[in-house]
């Protein structure tokens, strides 16, 4: 892949865990665990309409350096593309010879 493609920042969040006085957890906003750059490409979206109102489902593949981020844990993670919308990842698989690149695909969270 041309490194000039990988033009797209991307930033990865980590949900942040606070107590709730009552023994359990609470999510208190996320915290940043990666920033690189990728190459984004939107692959579908769907318009769904729910009691009334309607949510743009759009999924979007982004493409990296391997070594960039350990996906390991990656799923259920959300990140952002250019800074526009949460995603939440879906899926992840390693690409071209050498797993050289990891693809990761996202669902914009309406």
């Amino acid at each position: 892949m041309n490194p000039g493609m990988m033009r797209n920042k991307i930033v990865f969040f980590t949900p942040s865990k606070s107590a709730d006085g009552y023994g359990g957890f609470t999510s208190s906003g996320n915290s940043t665990s990666a920033t690189f750059f990728a190459h984004a490409v939107e692959k579908s979206g769907n318009i769904e309409t729910k009691d009334g109102k309607q949510n743009y489902y759009r999924q979007i593949e982004i493409t990296f350096r391997r070594d960039a981020f350990g996906t390991g844990s990656a799923i259920g993670k959300k990140f952002t593309v250019d800074g526009a919308g949460f995603y939440k990842v879906n899926n992840y698989f390693n690409i071209l010879n050498n797993d050289e690149y990891t693809t990761i695909v996202g669902t914009l969270e309406p």
